[in-house]
């Protein structure tokens, strides 16, 4: 995201600089919001059983940060919507997790599959609506993003965030897929445990 906007910003740089001042705000964000996830994943390492009874607790890391900053476990994929309307896609959220379900791991892990999965849709996808499902289904958590965009045609080569994230849900015990849509657009599926059976990572 911050390498969109950072770009977007560049390239307006001297031709509409009311443009490149908006990127520039997104990158901040982005920004804020990385640093504050890096801030919860070392307070997490540093103080692992503090940390882990406030995910059970909460369904995800605690920050011990103010109410402004934008969580990231499932709770935050209305502000990466947000973010995308921001860049000028349309984007529906359909989200029904109840609160403190999922474990911390899954929470992350879901938010994160999201943050990818917008950002190739606005990178790569020229699509101009993209459709964020995340629901607890049968004892397990559902994840879609489904784009109208170009998709990737049928020579689809898996790049490094597509990988990173089928071997993230795998570990998690789950499965996704990626790939073209019947209808057209490209589909990120994920189906995810709500908690972590014993001896997963």
């Amino acid at each position: 995201m911050i390498a969109l906007h950072s770009g977007v910003a560049a390239e307006a740089v001297g031709r509409d600089d009311d443009a490149a001042r908006r990127a520039l705000g997104h990158v901040r964000e982005a920004t804020s919001g990385t640093l504050h996830e890096l801030r919860s994943t070392v307070r997490l390492l540093r103080g692992p059983a503090d940390a882990l009874a406030q995910a059970g607790a909460s369904g995800a890391p605690s920050s011990g940060a103010g109410p402004d900053v934008a969580p990231t476990g499932v709770t935050g994929v209305g502000a990466l919507a947000d973010s995308a309307r921001a860049a000028g896609l349309a984007a529906d959220v359909d989200l029904d997790v109840p609160p403190g379900l999922l474990d911390g791991a899954i929470d992350a892990a879901a938010y994160r599959i999201v943050q990818e999965s917008l950002t190739n849709v606005l990178r790569h996808a020229a699509a101009t609506h993209v459709a964020v499902s995340v629901r607890v289904t049968d004892g397990r958590l559902a994840l879609r993003v489904a784009d109208d965009g170009r998709g990737a045609g049928p020579g689809l080569v898996p790049g490094t965030g597509i990988s990173g994230m089928r071997e993230r849900v795998a570990l998690l015990g789950g499965a996704l897929t990626a790939g073209d849509a019947p209808g057209g657009g490209f589909v990120v599926t994920a189906d995810l445990p709500l908690r972590l059976e014993t001896g997963e990572a």
